[in-house]
């Protein structure tokens, strides 16, 4: 992961301080898995753009020999813990995208950036909530 200096990100009723490493919901933890974590960090960072499948391998998980199906497993878990699915977007055989408007703050609130959603197809797949994948 990069090496930036601590934010503290806000969305909806969520705040994620980049300093404390942590993920709370008005004020309470949300508790999600470090990988996890680190591909919601770098997807808000680069939130005015795709980021494909390979960057979030080689910079996420650090390697390029594993399955992307660990970015689909990732991406499903965030949804989840954010209750909502539309704050990443699949972009379909490209990558994923921020798409929740986020507030940031270093040493207090600067700016409110809105993603934008330039024409890009999108995979919108419906499976079931207790599942982080395909239907059988």
């Amino acid at each position: 992961m990069d090496i930036l200096p601590p934010e503290t990100f806000r969305f909806n009723e969520f705040r994620i301080d980049t300093r404390a490493f942590q993920v709370s919901l008005n004020g309470a933890a949300v508790s999600l898995e470090p990988r996890v974590y680190d591909l919601v960090i770098h997807l808000i960072r680069r939130r005015d753009r795709v980021v494909t499948k390979d960057e979030l391998l080689e910079t996420v998980w650090m390697q390029e020999r594993l399955s992307e199906s660990v970015i689909a497993r990732a991406v499903c878990i965030a949804r989840k813990a954010f209750s909502d699915p539309k704050c990443i977007q699949t972009v379909y055989r490209r990558g994923y995208r921020w798409m929740t408007p986020v507030t940031i703050e270093r040493n207090g609130p600067i700016a409110e950036q809105k993603a934008t959603s330039p024409e890009l197809h999108v995979c919108e797949r419906s499976w079931p909530s207790e599942t982080c994948g395909p239907p059988p």
